[in-house]
């Protein structure tokens, strides 16, 4: 046998050679005794430091309504004298809620319900997505009996790993202690659908637009009165997935996840997860969720029974398949199972892999065994611990992190009562037997272990989300109240059990610990195994001895302390905790420039000035329900699909005739969604309706028109546009301004909303008095009304960067022209208000001319239509069902010169976005020179007589105008262009600030009126007033 060491042989040389004469090397006491007096040395100078000697706990916890519970008990008498105690007061009865009650936030559906809508983005790189694993409340598909005998026959549902979001809310939703009083409750919890939003996004290569819908969230929290009692520290959310997946450091470049967790408002809050970070302080771990969601004890007791009598021919298991490069040791677990005759190996690779979907498959492995291999998975845990645990099979895990300090809610401390730990290094670098370590193991253990496994199913289980008959503790109910004791603490002024320091200086540790080869120095080492005797140290001699941490760690440890304190300093003062970081870094000659570089710099020019807007949080009657409700838009076509992405459509693959990006299946009437999404993320919004500029309305008046257009039962048909007027009406924003100041979209041609008397098309929207004081926003406007004004139809294209543009724009600049005109459309047979007959009748007739019609492979394909826009110079526009039509910005995203024959079609209708000289960016040949009975005249003559060089010149207008006709990404920000989304709202801020100042005066402003001249108030030049002949009397 080796003798032990030496002193002479653990001391550093003092030379290059011999043994004597070596340094002492300090002990760790002395490492830590250091560690000790220099942070008591800083607390005391803290103290000593203050004005007048200063109480340490007056700055650390300042008074305020959370800490002043924790203060008083600073002076409190413990001994009063019993004259001095009052008499006890009547016992209260007993309220089974108290301390428990829950306000739950009635959140937009953006946040939740409308990402179920779409199911199928929900995890794009699938056919069907999430579609069955959202069904039942999170759940998924009942499996009922099936897996041939494996499943109980009730509680069993196809349930995917990431859906805890939807359980959780729909546990929520018949919580026994929920209240509708916010300041009644214990905690608020908020139900955004995290995993889901993440998950339409995860391979996005934009940023923006994976964090737009948090972003959103985090606004919207913050202008609520009930996050402002407590700043967000009683809120708490699911997001149900790992936390890795939330916490995306970099925007540029592609980066794994969202940054959701790194906002400051939601460190605030309490977010549960299925793992957790062990360097934050606001994460709770708690359970995946299984495919068992009982209804009551009697179904879980009923299993328990079932899986204490199964019997387990194989010593151990494991199901799942190789991972490489990400450092587990699953290659060492395959290779160990599959030479042993006492594992079961269901190997997820290959062809096999198929069959690990299957939970019947996957849960008779785990009832068959009696321990069951847990290695990492992607992240340090995995799902399959749980499946395990409720097959009744011992877990066996190869590092703390899988279980141990992730599940300490739901999960016993006393880990060695339910589960193995075997170090990951004893097996890939002492090849140390998996087998052998478990079969040395007292069947007495394992029976004792195997009970305390099955004990523990009802805390690690979620119950179904549907019933109001739940009467266990579950997963549910334990991270809850764990929630709940949180808030509590902190509403009594007590730190966090993982502080500020605490977690650092963990972090560090456990860094150390865990990526150490000899981790038998970890108290999590079990010592029941054999291989205990070869990893623990025998300080007598044989045995590996203990790794002695280095100084460097202890030198490590004393820095972070020191620093922690100086960036905890940093961070009070940026988030407004002047007192505290006046403390820490008091004033002097040193430390003002650092106090300096914290204070936040403001002032300077205010870039919302004039710009805010204040959007109403209308019912969502109004515009939410409709979309819910999207198979009644149409008959003939499945609206549905077309309302996901906030109203572009699904995405379309790039390339070809469309852009390599940003492209999508918009249609044509979708812009309601377009403007409420694009409004959610204006960069001036404002919850303060009294310092907004001007007011929007998000009413979805084209869903709620289209759907009614047939019925012939008038009330019907106006009967939301009514309650929309009366709601609007009685509010305080409202009355401010008459509704002058408000605005809305109506994303339909005027017409449908402007039916007069009891007969007629479309509803009486725009003929109540309340809304024609208005601004209404519509693709096609009336000429002949005042309170309506034209906006771009939305193109394919929703560009997420200036970039994307500028790209776009040249790329139209060097497409080759082959045709001289082109015509994308169908006739209208029996109309005698379009030329289009003649149009298809001369483009026929000519070879230089290219048309296609509505066949289902044409009219369809956004490609086929770019490519036929994209290969002419001019692209004929006659009227539509009415004076506009969508391919007009189509074939000017196309770079193509548009071909008007009647100025309602454009000139008269987009003067906020088009220029007001039209001969500079289009042709116009009247079309009553093309209508059969008129002069019959020539298309291709007319173009043919325009100079190549004024050609070039129009087409490059037509280019520039590209960026003002598009609407962009709504979660795109970093991007410097007006879209048609910002020229239209500055236009409507303009209107209103007008109408301010003329109020201001005493006097009405009128910018427009209803009448024959009405559409040429659009078309006045920069201070000109007096109306008079225009060109385009005979047309209008």
């Amino acid at each position: 046998m080796k003798p032990p060491p030496t002193a002479a042989a653990t001391s550093d040389s003092d030379g290059g050679g011999g043994g004597g004469g070596g340094l002492i090397r300090p002990s760790r006491i002395c490492y830590m005794a250091i560690l000790s007096a220099v942070f008591w040395f800083l607390v005391f100078s803290l103290l000593s430091g203050m004005p007048g000697g200063g109480d340490l706990s007056s700055v650390l916890f300042r008074p305020s309504s959370l800490s002043l519970p924790l203060l008083n008990s600073f002076t409190f008498d413990q001994n009063p004298s019993p004259e001095q105690q009052p008499p006890p007061p009547p016992a209260p009865a007993e309220d089974r809620c108290a301390g428990r009650y829950i306000y739950m936030y009635d959140m937009p559906a953006r946040f939740n319900e409308e990402l179920l809508r779409d199911c199928r983005a929900l995890r794009p790189w699938t056919a069907e997505g999430m579609c069955r694993y959202v069904a039942n409340g999170g759940m998924g598909e009942p499996m009922g009996g099936d897996g041939g005998g494996v499943f109980s026959e009730r509680g069993w549902f196809d349930t995917d790993q990431f859906v805890l979001d939807i359980i959780f809310h729909g546990r929520m939703k018949r919580y026994g202690c929920l209240t509708g009083d916010p300041a009644a409750a214990a905690a608020v919890f908020v139900p955004f659908y995290g995993s889901c939003d993440l998950g339409r996004h995860i391979f996005h290569r934009n940023a923006s637009v994976k964090d737009a819908l948090s972003e959103d969230l985090v606004g919207w929290l913050t202008r609520r009165p009930e996050w402002r009692a407590m700043g967000g520290r009683d809120h708490f959310f699911v997001a149900g997935r790992t936390t890795w997946d939330f916490r995306r450091e970099r925007d540029e470049g592609w980066e794994w996840g969202s940054k959701l967790l790194n906002y400051p408002a939601v460190q605030n809050m309490t977010a549960i997860l299925v793992e957790a970070s062990p360097w934050s302080r606001n994460n709770l771990a708690v359970p995946y969720p299984t495919y068992f969601h009982p209804e009551t004890a009697a179904d879980v007791a009923a299993w328990q029974r079932r899986v204490r009598a199964a019997a387990r021919p194989w010593l151990f298991s494991f199901a799942g398949g190789p991972r490489k490069g990400n450092g587990t040791i699953r290659a060492d677990i395959i290779r160990q199972c599959g030479a042993s005759s006492r594992c079961n190996l269901f190997h997820c690779h290959g062809a096999a892999a198929s069959g690990c979907n299957a939970p019947g498959a996957v849960m008779r492995v785990f009832e068959s065994s009696r321990f069951c291999l847990e290695p990492r998975g992607d992240t340090m845990t995995r799902r399959s611990t749980f499946d395990a645990i409720l097959a009744g099979c011992i877990p066996v895990f190869f590092h703390p992190g899988s279980a141990y300090t992730q599940y300490t809610l739901h999960l016993p401390p006393e880990r060695g009562g339910w589960s193995v730990l075997i170090p990951h290094a004893d097996v890939t670098g002492r090849n140390v037997s998996i087998e052998e370590t478990l079969a040395a193991i007292s069947p007495e253990k394992v029976r004792s272990m195997q009970e305390e496994v099955i004990r523990l199913i009802p805390t690690v289980v979620y119950a179904d989300t549907r019933s109001s008959r739940v009467d266990f503790r579950d997963a549910f109910d334990v991270a809850v109240d764990a929630v709940v004791g949180r808030v509590a603490r902190r509403r009594r002024g007590e730190p966090d059990a993982r502080s500020f320091i605490y977690t650092f200086i963990a972090s560090i540790y456990w860094h150390y610990i865990t990526h150490t080869v000899k981790l038998a120095t970890h108290t999590y080492v079990r010592t029941s195994a054999p291989m205990a005797a070869s990893v623990v140290s025998d300080k007598s001699g044989g045995g590996a001895s203990l790794l002695r941490p280095s100084r460097v760690l202890f030198l490590a440890v004393l820095s972070t302390a020191f620093w922690s304190v100086i960036f905890y300093a940093h961070h009070s003062a940026v988030q407004g905790n002047a007192t505290m970081a006046s403390v820490l870094l008091r004033p002097s000659s040193f430390s003002r420039p650092l106090l300096t570089s914290f204070r936040l710099i403001g002032g300077g020019l205010d870039r919302c000035a004039g710009r805010r807007v204040y959007m109403y949080e209308l019912p969502p009657r109004f515009n939410a329900e409709l979309v819910r409700d999207c198979r009644l838009y149409s008959r003939s076509m499945d609206v549905c699909k077309l309302v996901v992405n906030d109203g572009f459509g699904p995405a379309l693959p790039g390339g070809g005739a469309l852009p390599e990006r940003d492209v999508y299946d918009t249609d044509q009437y979708m812009l309601a969604l377009i403007y409420h999404a694009r409004m959610r993320r204006y960069e001036c919004l404002t919850g303060d309706a009294a310092a907004a500029d001007a007011v929007f309305v998000p009413f979805y008046a084209g869903f709620d028109a289209a759907m009614n257009l047939m019925k012939s039962d008038l009330a019907a048909r106006d009967a939301l546009p009514r309650q929309l007027a009366e709601w609007l009406v009685r509010r305080p924003e409202w009355r401010a301004m008459g509704g002058r100041d408000h605005f809305m979209v109506a994303a339909r041609p005027v017409w449908d909303f402007y039916r007069g008397g009891d007969d007629g098309w479309g509803n009486a929207l725009l003929t109540y008095p309340a809304i024609r004081n208005t601004t209404v926003l519509t693709v096609e406007a009336n000429p002949w009304r005042g309170i309506d004004f034209g906006v771009p139809f939305p193109s394919h294209f929703h560009p997420t960067s200036d970039a994307d543009v500028l790209r776009w724009q040249d790329r139209m600049r060097r497409r080759g022209r082959r045709w001289l005109w082109a015509f994308a459309g169908a006739p209208r047979p029996g109309s005698t208000k379009t030329v289009r007959a003649q149009i298809i009748e001369q483009c026929t007739a000519s070879p230089s001319c290219t048309h296609f019609g509505s066949s289902p492979g044409h009219y369809n394909s956004p490609g086929q239509i770019m490519e036929l826009l994209e290969s002419a110079a001019f692209c004929v526009q006659p009227r539509g069902d009415s004076y506009t039509r969508k391919s007009t910005f189509d074939s000017m995203l196309a770079g193509c010169i548009p071909v008007f024959l009647h100025p309602a079609s454009a000139y008269t209708q987009y003067t906020w976005h088009l220029p007001r000289d039209y001969r500079s960016y289009s042709v116009f040949v009247p079309h009553t020179d093309v209508v059969a009975g008129g002069r019959n005249a020539s298309i291709e003559a007319a173009l043919r007589r325009i100079p190549a060089a004024t050609v070039a010149r129009m087409r490059e207008e037509v280019i520039r105008l590209i960026p003002r006709i598009t609407y962009r990404d709504p979660a795109a920000t970093l991007v410097t262009f007006r879209d048609a989304f910002d020229v239209a709202v500055d236009a409507v801020l303009d209107r209103v600030a007008r109408r301010r100042r003329a109020a201001a005066e005493g006097r009405e402003y009128v910018d427009v009126f209803d009448g024959h001249d009405s559409w040429k108030h659009n078309l006045l030049d920069d201070g000109q007033t007096q109306i008079g002949p225009h060109e385009f009397d005979p047309y209008l």
